[in-house]
């Protein structure tokens, strides 16, 4: 009966820690890409949210508004912040007639937060809304320089986010039109 010798042991070995290197190198490699995949994946799902809800907002606004005094401040429009006037609504989805409530998106310490403050005969409830961080562009143009005269809003947005996989970036860009 023949044995190994050390010579073919230490084939064995050395071909097992390189499989082992190998497979491990692999796993570690795979590991990183799932991670880069799904931050990229949550960041471009809250940015995508972000950018639906400007739109659902947009969208039965009356007019955009060169400017409007808010209980948190007064906000003016462009490029990076936009005032909108809805009708007021009723809880059956009715517009109440004269009666409108009013939103602000706008951008703070890298911070997308949207603003409605309602009507007190309106369905809508006045509240503050953080959207998505991470904003490192905002950018509303207009399809008119008289804010009286805006029928179409377009957003440009991007948010970075930062994981142990690396950086994401989120570019992501919309048009809405306004009922008016």
């Amino acid at each position: 009966m023949r044995g190994f010798t050390l010579l073919e042991t230490l084939i064995v070995v050395a071909l097992t820690v390189a499989i082992l290197f190998a497979i491990t190198n692999f796993y570690a490699g795979f590991n990183r890409f799932y991670a880069y995949q799904n931050a990229s994946a949550n960041n471009a799902t809250f940015t995508g949210r972000a950018i639906a809800e400007i739109d659902a907002t947009v969208l039965p606004a009356s007019s955009v508004l060169p400017s409007r005094a808010f209980a948190t401040g007064t906000y003016s429009t462009g490029s990076s912040v936009l005032v909108l006037e809805l009708p007021s609504t009723t809880s059956a989805g009715g517009v109440i007639n004269g009666a409108y409530d009013y939103a602000v998106f706008y951008v703070s310490n890298g911070t997308l937060y949207k603003r409605l403050e309602a009507n007190g005969s309106s369905s809508r409830t006045t509240v503050t809304e953080q959207l998505v961080s991470g904003v490192i562009a905002l950018t509303f143009t207009y399809d008119s320089g008289d804010f009286g005269s805006v029928t179409r809003v377009s957003t440009d947005l991007t948010t970075q986010s930062t994981h142990r996989a690396g950086t994401v970036n989120t570019h992501l860009t919309s048009e809405a039109y306004l009922r008016n």
